[in-house]
C-alpha cells in the first residue's frame, strides 16, 4: 500500500471556500469517487485505489479539517457543508458523473447528496451510491463514549488535547478485534491527524453526530 509521505507527495491542492484542499486522481476510466471518514483521511482508500486504478478514474481528497488539507479553528464543520465543499471540489477537478464509495462521516455526506438528487438540487451525475459502515439508519447508530465526550463543549476540548497514537490504537482495537492494524498502518493514521494539531479539531468535527 502506498505509505503516507508518498501519497501526499503524489497528490495536489486545490483551493476551495478560501482553504487549501489535498487532493488526488488516479487512473482513466469511469470516475469513481471516495469519501473517507471520522477521523482519518484519504489514505484510508490506498490499498483500494491501488487496485481499481487500472480500470477506474479514482478521486479521492480530505474534508477541510483533515488529513493534508488545511486545518483551520474558525471553520463551520458542519457535515452539510463540507458536502457542499466536497462537489465544489469534484467541480474544480472535472468531475460531472461518478460512482460515489463513502465510509462512516462520508456516509452522511452521501446521503445529502442524494437527498439534493431527489430535490433536483444536485448537479453531479451519480451513478451507483456504495455505502460502507456509515450508520444510515440515525436510530442503530451507537457512538462511543469517547465521542459522546469528546462531543461535550466543555469536556471535548480539554479531552483533545490528551489525544494520542495510543487513544487512536486503543479505538481501532475495538473496531478491528480480530485483525490488529500493522504499526505502519497506526503511524500513518496519527500523523494525518496530528499534522497541523487536527486533532484538537475532534469536538468540531463531531458536531456530524447530531446531524444524522
Amino acid at each position: 500500500m502506498t505509505g503516507l509521505t508518498e501519497w501526499w507527495d503524489s497528490g495536489s491542492t486545490i483551493e476551495v471556500d478560501g482553504h487549501a484542499i489535498f487532493t488526488r486522481v488516479e487512473g482513466s476510466g469511469p470516475t469513481v469517487v471516495f469519501l473517507h471518514g471520522f477521523p482519518t483521511s484519504s489514505h484510508d482508500w490506498a490499498g483500494v485505489i491501488i487496485r481499481l486504478r487500472d480500470h477506474y478514474r479514482c478521486v479521492t481528497f480530505d474534508y477541510l479539517g483533515y488529513g493534508a488539507s488545511e486545518k483551520p479553528t474558525d471553520a463551520d464543520y458542519s457535515a452539510l457543508i463540507q458536502t457542499d465543499r466536497a462537489l465544489a471540489i469534484l467541480a474544480a477537478l472535472g468531475v460531472t458523473e461518478a460512482d460515489v464509495v463513502a465510509h462512516d462521516l462520508g456516509g452522511i455526506l452521501l446521503q445529502d447528496m442524494l437527498h439534493r438528487q431527489l430535490a433536483g438540487r444536485l448537479e453531479l451525475g451519480l451513478r451507483q451510491a456504495i455505502f460502507m459502515n456509515s450508520s444510515v439508519y440515525a436510530e442503530l447508530y451507537r457512538p462511543t463514549p469517547t465521542q459522546l465526550a469528546l462531543a461535550n463543549p466543555v469536556q471535548g476540548p480539554i479531552i483533545s488535547r490528551s489525544l494520542s497514537r495510543a487513544t487512536l490504537e486503543a479505538a481501532m482495537a475495538t473496531l478491528f478485534p480480530s485483525r490488529r492494524l500493522a504499526a505502519s498502518e497506526l503511524d500513518d493514521m496519527w500523523d494525518a491527524i496530528r499534522r497541523a494539531d487536527g486533532q484538537l479539531l475532534w469536538p468540531r468535527h463531531l458536531v456530524y453526530m447530531a446531524e444524522r
